[in-house]
Order: structure tokens, then sequence, then C-alpha cells
């Protein structure tokens, strides 16, 4: 039984640890799904710098008295950028914060397979110590009846071999010449 209660320990350990490798493996995947995204922005974003620079220059270089639009222009879309960036972070925050919850769940889900399994275990090993006992003490019950018993016979043999010795001591006294 003991042999038993290990195996199915064993399993649901392994069944267990699995369960949080595959989670441990899809945040991992989603994690790095998220950087590239987050690289591929970037790059974009420097892209769009290089064009407001390139853009800029065009402009200076052409048309002197538009300086003041082009400024618009280019605080505006820093703005939009500020903006598109806020945005991102606040997503990739409450995807993290999603994936810390689902965490969270999961150990949680864990930790209470863990308590009853445990719990199980113990009122197994209480079942178990329970039969054992009882048959010990049938054993012991039966035992001492054998023991007084076999105490019974005893002292019946040994008062008849002392009156055998008795006799013997007083055929061997009147067998000796006086």
């Amino acid at each position: 039984m003991d042999q038993e209660l290990r195996s199915y320990m064993e399993g649901m350990e392994t069944r267990l640890i699995h369960q949080g490798t595959q989670l441990f493996q899809h945040i991992t995947a989603v994690q790095g799904d998220l950087h590239g995204r987050i690289g591929g922005l970037d790059g974009r974003i420097a892209g769009l710098h290089g064009q407001i620079d390139a853009v800029e220059a065009s402009l200076h270089g052409r048309i002197g008295g538009l300086q003041n639009r082009i400024d618009a222009v280019e605080a505006s879309l820093h703005g939009r950028i500020g903006a598109v960036e806020a945005s991102l972070h606040g997503r990739i925050d409450a995807v993290e914060a999603s994936l810390h919850d689902r965490i969270d769940a999961v150990k949680a889900a864990l930790s209470t397979q863990i308590a009853e399994s445990e719990a199980r275990s113990r009122e197994h090993t209480e079942v178990i110590e329970t039969r054992l006992l009882s048959e010990f003490w049938k054993w012991a019950k039966t035992a001492e009846v054998r023991y007084r018993n076999g105490q019974f016979a005893v002292t019946g043999m040994e008062e008849r071999i002392r009156m055998v010795e008795e006799r013997v001591t007083e055929l061997e006294s009147r067998s000796r010449p006086s």
C-alpha cells in the first residue's frame, strides 16, 4: 500500500511539474512575442524620426519662412509618438498584469491540489495505522492466551516432575539397606 501511495504521489508530482513547465514555456513564448513586437515598433519609430529629420532638413533648405509650420508638425508628431508609446506601455503593463494574475491563479490551484493530496495521504495513512493496530491487538490477545495455556502446562509438568522425583527418592531410600 505504501508503494502504491508513493507511486501515486510521484505521478501527481510529475503531472504538476509538467503543467508548470508548460505554463512557463507559454509565458516565455508570449514574452518573446511581446519583445519582438516592441522591437518592431521601436524600429518603426526610429524610422519615423529619420523621416521627420529628412523632411525638416529639406523644408529648411527650400522654404525659410515655413519654419513655424514645420515646428508645429514636428511637435504634433512627437506628441503622437509619445501617445503611441504611452499606449503601448499601457498595453504591455496590462498584459504583464494579466500574466501575473494567471500565474498567481495557477500557483493557488497547485497549492490547493497539493494540500488536498496531502490530506488524502494523511487519511489513507490513518486508515492503514488503524488496521495495523487492530490486527496487532488481535494477535497479541491470542498470543497471550497461548502463553497462559503454555504456562499452565509447564506448571503442571513441573508439579508432576517434582512428584516423580519425590517417589524416586523415596524408592531409593527404601531400597538402600540401612
